[in-house]
């Protein structure tokens, strides 16, 4: 899904969508490249892939 500049903030990129409540599991791709975000909870699968988790509240 592309992101969009936040209104305001064109430095920064949003994107809006509904989740279903669960576990899920998401990472970003910029400048040809997959990226997860080191800040936030991550798993490693099994084959040495990195995403970031989100639970939805």
């Amino acid at each position: 899904m592309p992101m969009s500049p936040l209104e305001g903030c064109p430095n920064v990129l949003q994107i809006i969508c509904r989740l279903p409540p669960g576990y899920h599991q998401y990472k970003f791709f910029v400048d040809d490249d997959w990226h997860h975000v080191e800040e936030q909870p991550y798993v490693i699968g099994t084959y040495g892939i990195v995403n970031t988790i989100l639970v939805p509240v």
